[in-house]
Protein backbone atom coordinates (compact mmCIF):
# COMPACT_ATOMS: atom_id res chain seq x y z
CA UNK A 1 0.00 0.00 0.00
CA UNK A 2 3.25 2.28 0.61
CA UNK A 3 3.86 2.94 -2.97
CA UNK A 4 0.66 1.32 -4.67
CA UNK A 5 0.82 1.89 -8.76
CA UNK A 6 4.10 4.17 -7.94
CA UNK A 7 6.04 1.72 -9.36
CA UNK A 8 4.73 1.37 -12.19
CA UNK A 9 4.99 5.24 -13.35
CA UNK A 10 8.59 4.79 -12.25
CA UNK A 11 9.17 1.94 -14.09
CA UNK A 12 8.23 4.14 -17.92
CA UNK A 13 10.74 6.76 -17.06
CA UNK A 14 13.20 6.79 -20.12
CA UNK A 15 17.03 5.82 -18.64
CA UNK A 16 18.72 9.13 -19.42
CA UNK A 17 15.76 10.67 -17.21
CA UNK A 18 16.73 7.74 -14.44
CA UNK A 19 20.74 8.53 -14.68
CA UNK A 20 21.02 12.60 -14.68
CA UNK A 21 18.71 12.07 -11.69
CA UNK A 22 21.12 9.75 -10.14
CA UNK A 23 24.01 12.45 -10.06
CA UNK A 24 21.44 14.79 -9.57
CA UNK A 25 20.68 12.68 -6.12
CA UNK A 26 23.94 13.27 -4.25
CA UNK A 27 23.39 16.89 -3.80
CA UNK A 28 21.57 15.07 -0.54
CA UNK A 29 24.05 12.31 -0.43
CA UNK A 30 25.00 12.53 3.87
CA UNK A 31 29.19 11.99 3.89
CA UNK A 32 29.58 14.65 0.65
CA UNK A 33 27.36 16.84 2.76
CA UNK A 34 29.73 16.90 5.32
CA UNK A 35 32.61 16.86 4.16
CA UNK A 36 31.57 20.16 1.77
CA UNK A 37 30.53 21.68 5.01
CA UNK A 38 34.15 21.01 6.72
CA UNK A 39 36.01 22.31 3.59
CA UNK A 40 33.52 25.37 4.05
CA UNK A 41 34.61 25.87 7.93
CA UNK A 42 38.11 25.61 6.89
CA UNK A 43 37.81 28.31 4.32
CA UNK A 44 35.45 30.66 6.11
CA UNK A 45 37.91 33.04 6.69
CA UNK A 46 39.02 33.72 3.14
CA UNK A 47 35.16 33.85 2.57
CA UNK A 48 34.57 36.10 4.83
CA UNK A 49 31.75 33.93 6.43
CA UNK A 50 31.31 33.70 10.39
CA UNK A 51 32.93 30.34 11.58
CA UNK A 52 30.57 29.65 14.47
CA UNK A 53 27.36 30.11 11.43
CA UNK A 54 28.94 26.98 9.58
CA UNK A 55 29.47 25.41 12.81
CA UNK A 56 26.34 25.70 13.19
CA UNK A 57 25.17 24.13 9.99
CA UNK A 58 27.72 21.67 10.84
CA UNK A 59 26.19 20.37 13.79
CA UNK A 60 22.84 20.94 12.44
CA UNK A 61 23.80 18.27 9.68
CA UNK A 62 24.69 15.58 12.49
CA UNK A 63 21.26 16.15 14.27
CA UNK A 64 19.53 15.46 11.06
CA UNK A 65 21.94 12.22 10.30
CA UNK A 66 21.40 10.99 14.00
CA UNK A 67 17.36 11.09 13.50
CA UNK A 68 17.16 9.93 9.81
CA UNK A 69 19.11 6.38 11.40
CA UNK A 70 17.06 6.47 14.89
CA UNK A 71 13.69 6.85 12.36
CA UNK A 72 14.37 4.56 9.77
CA UNK A 73 15.28 1.51 12.58
CA UNK A 74 12.20 2.34 14.83
CA UNK A 75 10.02 2.00 11.59
CA UNK A 76 12.02 -0.87 10.27
CA UNK A 77 10.64 -0.66 6.68
CA UNK A 78 12.06 -2.23 2.91
CA UNK A 79 12.57 0.24 0.01
CA UNK A 80 11.09 -0.63 -2.98
CA UNK A 81 11.69 -4.22 -4.64
CA UNK A 82 14.85 -4.38 -6.65
CA UNK A 83 16.30 -0.95 -5.26
CA UNK A 84 19.62 -1.13 -5.61
CA UNK A 85 20.62 0.51 -2.04
CA UNK A 86 20.55 -1.31 1.24
CA UNK A 87 18.78 -0.41 4.50
CA UNK A 88 15.47 0.73 5.32
CA UNK A 89 13.55 3.23 3.44
CA UNK A 90 11.47 5.11 5.71
CA UNK A 91 11.86 8.32 6.25
CA UNK A 92 14.36 9.27 3.10
CA UNK A 93 17.52 10.29 4.58
CA UNK A 94 18.27 12.17 1.68
CA UNK A 95 15.45 14.50 1.64
CA UNK A 96 15.76 14.95 5.49
CA UNK A 97 18.77 15.42 5.33
CA UNK A 98 18.96 17.74 2.28
CA UNK A 99 16.13 19.73 3.38
CA UNK A 100 17.70 20.07 6.94
CA UNK A 101 21.19 21.27 5.48
CA UNK A 102 20.62 23.55 2.52
CA UNK A 103 17.59 24.60 4.65
CA UNK A 104 19.46 25.86 7.68
CA UNK A 105 22.47 26.81 5.40
CA UNK A 106 19.57 29.26 3.52
CA UNK A 107 19.25 30.54 7.25
CA UNK A 108 22.23 30.32 8.75
CA UNK A 109 25.11 31.61 6.48
CA UNK A 110 25.85 35.42 6.06
CA UNK A 111 26.70 35.52 2.52
CA UNK A 112 24.62 36.42 -0.64
CA UNK A 113 21.30 37.68 -0.61
CA UNK A 114 18.79 35.39 1.84
CA UNK A 115 16.47 35.73 -0.65
CA UNK A 116 18.75 34.04 -3.03
CA UNK A 117 19.99 31.70 -0.39
CA UNK A 118 16.12 29.87 0.15
CA UNK A 119 15.62 29.58 -3.67
CA UNK A 120 18.28 27.72 -3.93
CA UNK A 121 17.24 25.43 -1.06
CA UNK A 122 14.01 25.27 -2.40
CA UNK A 123 15.34 24.11 -5.42
CA UNK A 124 17.80 21.56 -4.55
CA UNK A 125 15.73 19.86 -1.70
CA UNK A 126 12.76 19.10 -3.96
CA UNK A 127 14.91 17.74 -6.62
CA UNK A 128 16.60 15.60 -3.98
CA UNK A 129 13.41 14.15 -2.94
CA UNK A 130 12.49 13.49 -6.77
CA UNK A 131 15.68 11.75 -7.54
CA UNK A 132 15.13 9.12 -4.80
CA UNK A 133 11.98 8.13 -6.06
CA UNK A 134 12.50 7.82 -9.91
CA UNK A 135 16.14 5.91 -9.34
CA UNK A 136 14.31 3.53 -7.54
CA UNK A 137 15.12 3.63 -4.21
CA UNK A 138 12.18 5.05 -2.27
CA UNK A 139 8.25 5.22 -2.18
CA UNK A 140 7.29 8.60 -2.82
CA UNK A 141 5.77 8.89 1.07
CA UNK A 142 9.38 8.21 2.07
CA UNK A 143 10.38 11.72 0.43
CA UNK A 144 7.52 13.32 1.37
CA UNK A 145 7.50 12.74 4.96
CA UNK A 146 11.63 12.80 4.89
CA UNK A 147 11.66 16.49 3.85
CA UNK A 148 8.34 17.22 6.14
CA UNK A 149 10.59 16.18 9.17
CA UNK A 150 13.71 17.93 7.72
CA UNK A 151 11.39 21.25 7.61
CA UNK A 152 10.13 20.44 11.80
CA UNK A 153 13.41 19.41 12.73
CA UNK A 154 15.27 22.92 11.23
CA UNK A 155 12.64 24.73 12.70
CA UNK A 156 12.71 23.17 16.34
CA UNK A 157 16.90 23.33 16.24
CA UNK A 158 16.59 26.91 15.50
CA UNK A 159 13.85 27.65 17.93
CA UNK A 160 16.00 25.79 20.85
CA UNK A 161 19.07 27.16 20.31
CA UNK A 162 19.75 30.26 18.13
CA UNK A 163 16.58 33.03 17.79
CA UNK A 164 18.11 36.22 16.63
CA UNK A 165 19.81 35.19 13.16
CA UNK A 166 21.07 38.55 13.02
CA UNK A 167 23.78 37.80 15.46
CA UNK A 168 26.22 35.30 15.13
CA UNK A 169 25.23 32.23 16.87
CA UNK A 170 27.22 31.81 20.46
CA UNK A 171 29.34 28.84 21.19
CA UNK A 172 26.65 27.64 23.91
CA UNK A 173 24.00 27.73 20.75
CA UNK A 174 26.47 25.44 18.77
CA UNK A 175 27.67 23.05 21.53
CA UNK A 176 23.48 22.43 22.07
CA UNK A 177 23.00 21.54 19.23
CA UNK A 178 26.02 18.87 19.08
CA UNK A 179 24.63 17.61 22.35
CA UNK A 180 21.49 16.90 20.67
CA UNK A 181 23.38 15.66 17.94
CA UNK A 182 24.77 13.16 20.28
CA UNK A 183 21.88 11.96 21.95
CA UNK A 184 19.63 11.61 18.51
CA UNK A 185 22.96 9.45 16.96
CA UNK A 186 22.85 7.57 20.44
CA UNK A 187 19.48 6.39 20.14
CA UNK A 188 20.14 5.40 16.48
CA UNK A 189 22.89 3.06 18.27
CA UNK A 190 20.19 1.66 21.00
CA UNK A 191 17.80 0.97 17.93
CA UNK A 192 20.27 0.05 15.12
CA UNK A 193 24.38 -1.48 15.32
CA UNK A 194 24.92 -0.73 11.61
CA UNK A 195 28.38 0.74 10.46
CA UNK A 196 26.33 3.65 9.44
CA UNK A 197 25.16 4.12 12.63
CA UNK A 198 28.69 3.49 14.67
CA UNK A 199 30.28 5.94 12.19
CA UNK A 200 27.63 8.86 13.01
CA UNK A 201 27.95 8.13 16.68
CA UNK A 202 31.50 8.70 16.54
CA UNK A 203 32.04 11.11 13.68
CA UNK A 204 29.05 13.40 15.79
CA UNK A 205 31.18 12.78 19.50
CA UNK A 206 34.61 13.89 17.44
CA UNK A 207 33.16 16.62 16.14
CA UNK A 208 31.63 17.88 19.18
CA UNK A 209 34.76 17.94 21.03
CA UNK A 210 36.62 19.08 17.67
CA UNK A 211 34.75 21.97 18.49
CA UNK A 212 34.43 22.81 21.85
CA UNK A 213 38.26 21.70 21.65
CA UNK A 214 39.14 24.52 19.26
CA UNK A 215 36.28 27.26 19.24
CA UNK A 216 36.62 29.63 21.88
CA UNK A 217 33.73 30.61 24.30
CA UNK A 218 34.02 34.00 23.89
CA UNK A 219 32.52 35.88 21.34
CA UNK A 220 34.85 35.53 18.25
CA UNK A 221 38.06 38.03 17.56
CA UNK A 222 37.84 37.95 13.61
CA UNK A 223 41.44 36.40 13.57
CA UNK A 224 41.89 34.64 10.01
CA UNK A 225 44.01 32.27 9.14
CA UNK A 226 47.12 32.86 7.01
CA UNK A 227 46.26 32.10 3.37
CA UNK A 228 49.60 29.28 3.53
CA UNK A 229 47.26 28.43 6.33
CA UNK A 230 44.16 27.93 4.59
CA UNK A 231 46.25 26.30 1.79
CA UNK A 232 47.56 23.59 3.80
CA UNK A 233 44.01 22.89 4.96
CA UNK A 234 42.54 22.62 1.72
CA UNK A 235 45.22 20.09 1.40
CA UNK A 236 44.70 18.12 4.39
CA UNK A 237 41.09 17.66 4.00
CA UNK A 238 41.15 15.07 1.63
CA UNK A 239 43.41 12.91 3.70
CA UNK A 240 41.11 13.31 6.71
CA UNK A 241 38.19 12.62 4.65
CA UNK A 242 39.77 9.64 2.51
CA UNK A 243 40.70 8.37 7.02
CA UNK A 244 37.14 8.46 7.55
CA UNK A 245 35.84 6.37 4.68
CA UNK A 246 38.53 3.85 5.23
CA UNK A 247 37.36 3.41 8.55
CA UNK A 248 33.78 2.55 7.29
CA UNK A 249 35.34 0.03 4.62
CA UNK A 250 37.42 -1.72 7.62
CA UNK A 251 33.78 -1.88 9.44
CA UNK A 252 32.08 -2.99 6.73
CA UNK A 253 34.45 -5.82 6.34
CA UNK A 254 34.37 -6.60 10.17
CA UNK A 255 38.11 -5.83 9.93
CA UNK A 256 38.06 -3.70 13.34
CA UNK A 257 35.67 -3.62 16.25
CA UNK A 258 32.64 -1.66 16.76
CA UNK A 259 34.74 0.68 19.45
CA UNK A 260 37.57 1.38 17.59
CA UNK A 261 35.04 1.95 14.17
CA UNK A 262 33.50 4.99 16.36
CA UNK A 263 37.15 6.30 18.13
CA UNK A 264 38.41 6.10 15.08
CA UNK A 265 35.30 8.13 12.98
CA UNK A 266 35.69 10.67 15.76
CA UNK A 267 39.24 11.23 15.68
CA UNK A 268 38.62 11.76 12.10
CA UNK A 269 35.89 14.63 12.36
CA UNK A 270 37.55 15.93 15.31
CA UNK A 271 40.70 16.51 12.72
CA UNK A 272 38.40 18.50 10.34
CA UNK A 273 37.81 21.28 13.32
CA UNK A 274 41.28 21.32 14.32
CA UNK A 275 43.46 20.97 11.13
CA UNK A 276 42.50 24.64 10.07
CA UNK A 277 43.84 26.09 13.60
CA UNK A 278 47.07 24.03 13.34
CA UNK A 279 47.66 24.43 10.02
CA UNK A 280 47.42 28.26 10.41
CA UNK A 281 50.18 28.11 13.59
CA UNK A 282 52.24 25.80 11.47
CA UNK A 283 52.89 28.74 8.85
CA UNK A 284 52.72 31.44 11.20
Amino acid sequence: MRGLGELAVVSEFPPVVVELFGLLTTLGDPWPLLGGLALLYAVSDRLGLDRRRVGFVFATAFVALGVTLALKSAFALPRPPGALEDGYGFPSGHALGATVVWGTAALALDTGRRRVRLALAALVVPIVAASRVVIGVHYLVDVVVGTVAGVALVGAVLAATWRDRTEPPSHAAVDRVFAAAAVAALVALFLSGSVNTLLTVGATLGGWVGWRAVEPTVEPVGRSLPPRGTAVTVVGLPVVLGGLLSVGAAAEAAAISDLLTMGLAGGCVGLLFVLPRVAGRLVE
